[in-house]
């Protein structure tokens, strides 16, 4: 279902997820020509091909869109080439498996039966890859964050490589990991491994230039082609913030999206995105000037929508007369007049609706509460999150000093719940170079939560720190990405299984 600010907004999907999404792949040229030579050689069986990159320039991305260019062959293929069928793959995400254990899952995927011992296995794996390849079938290996592969584990994918019949490498191998991957791989004792690449592609980030194009793409791919425009200055700013990084360029950009409901504006500027910027805390300044990004004036877009609109309206609860707005100077919280309301993006068949201004259903508590929420955040620093939240997790909430539940709709009967907070992570701050003393205290929250064990706390989000999120995400009904977002974060610091509906 669509977020009611996206829908308001016109779009009807999210542009600017934390997952990654092949379907709408962004190509630059370096990216079209690095991803043509990949498959280039995994079709001629050269071997080995390596892929590297930063935390969030697209990986995990750049090799689903590989896997969906080899099934579908919509990539443009030697005029000699033999069509041959799509290839068997073995797609390993959890590095964690290592060793034998990795083994067992390479096998697992290909649909061969683990054996009592590991020559047991490597021997089925062999046999399985003859079969293939008599078949005229590739066999197509992919590990994501392979940074995480002990040097056990990198000898195992030397001895993979090794596989061959004639001139023919049975088996092709991509492996995809962080900068620190070739490095391990540059050792003197791993050196045979790293002698078999092939291909080696190092993702780098968007040009300034491709940040404006990568805009316009993913507005257009979400429904939102023409209606919502990036300023030259907010491109501007929002590349010298995130250097090109397709992850940070999302983290802000999503928030930006909740500042032009809340504005009710169809452009992003440039003080929309560094009001985005302090939110999420990228590039994040000193702690003094920190705190100072968010004094009342960019209080606004931190709360997002809900709290936006409740500013809006705030007369009526803050004893404050509409026609006399007034800052609530003992909270922190000024209180605006919602601006003239004007026409946001809808479908091209229908035409574009007027926001109309939704009546906040709270209580004079709610109320209260959220006027020291406000205070909170605007004294101490920490950015304040709001979400729609989903059927069943409110009778699992506190509500008290650093978090509020309130219902914010046009009409009382589809009313939504939703929920501010005052989280004490984020997930910019978990994207830091290990160790990270953010990932630590998240690591310590999860062992709480018996979902990690306490040996595993190094202050790296790593496999075992992805596998645990997503265990935790599963557990709610979520997808489980393993990524911590919003909302992920939220039921880790916030939810208690204890409470129910009639314990309120």
């Amino acid at each position: 279902m669509t977020s009611p600010h996206l829908s308001l907004l016109g779009l009807h999907r999210n542009p600017f997820p934390l997952t990654p999404d092949a379907q709408s792949y962004f190509y630059t040229q370096q990216l079209e020509n690095e991803l043509a030579e990949v498959e280039h050689c995994i079709k001629s069986g050269k071997g080995f091909i390596l892929v590297t990159g930063e935390v969030g320039l697209g990986k995990s991305t750049f090799v689903r869109r590989l896997l969906d260019m080899l099934e579908s062959g919509d990539a443009q293929a030697d005029a000699q080439s033999i069509v041959q069928p799509s290839p068997q793959v073995a797609l390993v995400l959890n590095t964690f498996l290592q060793g034998r254990e990795l083994l067992s899952a390479i096998n697992h995927d290909f649909g061969i039966p683990v054996q009592s011992s590991m020559a047991l296995d490597m021997a089925a794996l062999n046999a399985f890859l003859l079969q293939q390849s008599s078949e005229r079938r590739q066999c197509l290996l992919i590990i994501d964050d392979a940074q995480n592969l002990t040097r056990e584990s990198l000898e195992l994918v030397r001895l993979l490589c090794n596989l061959e019949s004639g001139q023919e490498k049975l088996l092709q191998i991509v492996l995809a990991g962080q900068p620190e991957l070739l490095t391990t791989l540059s050792q003197e004792n791993l050196r045979q491994l790293k002698s078999r690449i092939a291909k080696h592609v190092h993702l780098e980030g968007l040009s300034a230039a491709d940040v404006a194009r990568y805009f316009e793409f993913r507005i257009t791919k979400a429904g939102g082609a023409g209606h919502l425009k990036l300023e030259n200055s907010a491109c501007k700013l929002l590349y010298r913030a995130s250097q090109g990084n397709p992850r940070r360029i999302h983290l802000i950009l999503d928030r930006c999206l909740y500042g032009l409901v809340a504005r009710r504006s169809q452009r992003i500027n440039k003080t929309l995105v560094k009001e985005a910027i302090a939110d999420i805390q990228v590039g994040r300044p000193p702690t003094d000037q920190r705190r100072a990004a968010y004094r009342p004036g960019a209080l606004l877009l931190t709360l997002g929508l809900p709290l936006a609109a409740i500013a809006g309206w705030g007369g009526h609860y803050l004893n404050t007369p509409a026609s006399q707005p007034a800052p609530v100077t003992s909270t922190g919280l000024t209180t605006v007049m919602a601006p003239p309301a004007i026409p946001l993006a809808s479908s091209p068949a229908q035409p574009q609706p007027t926001i109309q201004s939704p009546q906040p259903l709270i209580s004079p508590q709610q109320a209260t509460c959220l006027q020291k929420l406000s205070a909170a955040s605007a004294q101490h620093g920490p950015a304040m999150r709001s979400l729609p939240l989903p059927v069943g997790l409110k009778a699992h909430l506190h509500q008290g000093s650093d978090l509020c539940i309130y219902q914010l709709d046009s009409a009382a009967e589809t009313a939504t719940d939703w929920v501010i907070w005052q989280p004490s992570l984020s997930s910019a701050d978990l994207l830091g170079a290990p160790p990270n003393e953010a990932v630590r205290r998240l690591q310590a929250i999860l062992v709480q939560h018996e979902l990690l064990e306490a040996d595993d706390i190094d202050g790296r989000f790593g496999p075992l720190t992805r596998a645990a999120i997503a265990r935790q995400q599963q557990q709610h009904g979520l997808p489980a990405t393993g990524e911590p977002d919003d909302l992920t974060l939220l039921l880790l610091e916030k939810y208690d299984e204890r409470l129910s509906s009639t314990a309120r």
